[in-house]
């Protein structure tokens, strides 16, 4: 199963970026041994007002058998143990393609989100956008540790 991080808005040089490199790094390397492909990260940028199609576009370009997750402080919280059980039920499911979508500081009501989308909240607090970057990126590498059983996640 391959993980898609679509976002709002390019993250430029420095501390974020280099965080979210890390933990991707990090993801591909442990999680190939359990079926999980090399990360993707999509940006979406230029004018609001495209955003939407260049979504679609990049939805589209993902192919069949996707599950799409919005972060959204709506959405639904896990523990990390929950999330990890929640990839490994997807990838055992058939899913090829998991689409994590980060809007930018307002939020996605600017983007056409498919109707079959999940919530995801990452908690009850509300991170900036470049933040939730680092953190999506962080429990996706978590989450494929404690599927690997390394010494990463403690409880």
């Amino acid at each position: 199963m391959r993980v898609h991080l679509v976002a709002v808005n390019r993250m430029r040089p420095g501390p974020e970026l280099e965080l979210v490199t890390r933990y991707l790094e990090r993801f591909k390397r442990t999680g190939s041994n359990l079926g999980f492909l090399t990360p993707v990260m999509h940006e979406l940028t230029g004018a609001p007002s495209g955003h939407a199609s260049k979504l679609k576009r990049i939805l589209d370009g993902i192919g069949s058998s996707l599950v799409v997750c919005v972060l959204d402080e709506k959405g639904v919280q896990y523990t990390s143990r929950r999330f990890a059980m929640r990839l490994l039920q997807w990838r055992d499911s058939g899913v090829r393609n998991t689409a994590f979508i980060i809007g930018a500081a307002s939020g996605t009501g600017t983007l056409d989100v498919p109707n079959s989308a999940q919530l995801l909240s990452l908690g009850k607090m509300v991170f900036p956008h470049m933040l939730t970057r680092v953190i999506l990126a962080e429990q996706l590498y978590r989450a494929v540790s404690i599927l690997a059983n390394t010494p990463y996640h403690r409880e």
